[in-house]
C-alpha cells in the first residue's frame, strides 16, 4: 500500500516538473510585456530541465516505461543547446582567426566604488591577457570629465580604434557609457535608440577585417533595475533559509514579490521594444554581423528568440556546458551573448571564470570564410 502511494506521489511530482519544463520551454513564444508571469518561467528552465533528466534516469532504474514521458520534452528542448547549422567548410587554411569579447563591466572606472583604481587596473589587465582583437564593453563610467576611462582603456588595450557613447545615466559629473574597441579600422559608426522608454543605446560599428567589412552591434538591453532591498529579497528567497519563509513574513514576502514582479513587467516592456529594434538592425545589416551584448534575458526567453532568429549563438556552436554569465541569484543564468551570421564561423566560445563584475565575460574566436 505504502509503495503504491509513494509511486503515485512521485508521478505527480514528475508531472508537475514536466509541466514547468514545458511552460518554461514555450515561454519564448509569449510576449513578456503582456504575460509577465508566464515569461518568468523561462528563468527556471535550466533547473526544470535537469530535474526532468533525473526523472528519466529514475524511471529507467525502476524499469518503468514512464521514462518516455519526461524523455520526449527533454530531447526536444535539448536541441536548444546545439547549433547544427554552422558550416566549417570553405575555410582557407591560411585564414587568421580573431578574438572577440563582450563584457558588462559593472561600472568600471566609476570613481565612487571602493578601490576603483585598483579594480580598474585589475579588469584592464585581465582583458589585455585575453589577446583580443575586439572588445565590446557595457556599463562603464567616464571617471570624471572627458571620458578618461576610454582613454586609459585604449592605452591599456593598445587599440587604435574606438567607438564610445555616453548614456543618459549620470550621477553628478559622472556618466555611464558603452564602448567598442577594435584593432581593425572603423569605417563607419552610429548610435541607435529604440522607440520605447529607457536610455539604452545600441552601438553599430563597421570594421574592416582584411578586405571584409564586418558590422559589430554592441548592445545592453534594459535591466530590471532592482533596488538594493529587492536584490536582498531575491537572494534571501533563493537561500532557502527557513527564517525567510516564516508565517510572520508571509505578508511582507508577498508585498516584496509583487514589487519585484512589477519591476520586471516594466523592464520587459522596454526590453521587448529594444529587442525589436535590435532584430531590425540585424535584418537590415548589409554585412557579416556580430552582436555582442547583455540581453538581460535567458536563451529560453522571448527576447532571445526574436533577436537570435537568423543568427548563430557562439556558445551553441562552439561552447560547452551551461556557462552561466550572470553570477547573482542562481547558477545557470546565461544573459550575455555573442551572436553572428554571414561570412564567419566560430571555432571557440568560452566564459572565463573571472568575477570582478556581477557578469562574466564571453570570449569567442572566429574565422572568416573564403
Amino acid at each position: 500500500m505504502f509503495r503504491k502511494l509513494a509511486k503515485y506521489i512521485i508521478i505527480i511530482i514528475n508531472i508537475a516538473f514536466l509541466a514547468a519544463l514545458i511552460a518554461s520551454g514555450l515561454a519564448c513564444f509569449v510576449n513578456p510585456a503582456r504575460h509577465t508571469l508566464i515569461a518568468l518561467f523561462c528563468l527556471g528552465f535550466p533547473i526544470f530541465f535537469i530535474i526532468n533528466i533525473i526523472f528519466v534516469f529514475f524511471w529507467l532504474l525502476c524499469r518503468k516505461k514512464f521514462f518516455l514521458i519526461p524523455l520526449a520534452p527533454v530531447l526536444i528542448f535539448a536541441l536548444r543547446f546545439i547549433d547544427f547549422s554552422a558550416e566549417n567548410e570553405n575555410i582557407s587554411p591560411n585564414t587568421e582567426s580573431f578574438r572577440v569579447m563582450t563584457y558588462n563591466a559593472h561600472g568600471i572606472g566609476y570613481p565612487y566604488w571602493p578601490k576603483h583604481n585598483e579594480k580598474f587596473s585589475e579588469i584592464a589587465d585581465f582583458i589585455h591577457s585575453q589577446n583580443l582583437d575586439i572588445v565590446c564593453i557595457q556599463e562603464f563610467s567616464n571617471g570624471d570629465h572627458d571620458f578618461p576611462t576610454v582613454k586609459r582603456l585604449t592605452q591599456e588595450f593598445n587599440f587604435s580604434h574606438t567607438h564610445f557613447f555616453k548614456t543618459n545615466w549620470t550621477r553628478g559629473d559622472v556618466k555611464g557609457g558603452m564602448a567598442t574597441f577594435s584593432k581593425f579600422p572603423i569605417v563607419h559608426h552610429e548610435n541607435v535608440k529604440s522607440a520605447t522608454d529607457g536610455d539604452n543605446i545600441i552601438l553599430i560599428t563597421d570594421v574592416l577585417i582584411k578586405t571584409d567589412t564586418v558590422r559589430l552591434i554592441n548592445c545592453h538591453l534594459q535591466s530590471n533595475k532592482f533596488s538594493i532591498g529587492e536584490y536582498k529579497f531575491i537572494e534571501d528567497m533563493n537561500s532557502f533559509d527557513t527564517k525567510v519563509y516564516k508565517n510572520t513574513k508571509i505578508e511582507s514576502n508577498l508585498k516584496s514579490l509583487l514589487e519585484v514582479a512589477e519591476r520586471m513587467r516594466k523592464a520587459y516592456n522596454w526590453r521587448v521594444g529594444q529587442a525589436e529594434t535590435l532584430a531590425q538592425l540585424i535584418g537590415n545589416s548589409p554585412y557579416t554581423t556580430i552582436v555582442c551584448g547583455d540581453f538581460n534575458d535567458t536563451p529560453s526567453s522571448y527576447i532571445y528568440r526574436n533577436v537570435s532568429r537568423h543568427m548563430h549563438d557562439s556558445h551553441r556552436v562552439a561552447g560547452s556546458g551551461w556557462q552561466n554569465t550572470y553570477r547573482r541569484f542562481w547558477p545557470g543564468i546565461r544573459i550575455d551573448y555573442i551572436l553572428y551570421n554571414g561570412n564567419i564561423t566560430c571555432t571557440s566560445s568560452k566564459v572565463p571564470a573571472y568575477d570582478a563584475s556581477d557578469h562574466r565575460p564571453v570570449v569567442g574566436e572566429y574565422i572568416l570564410k573564403r
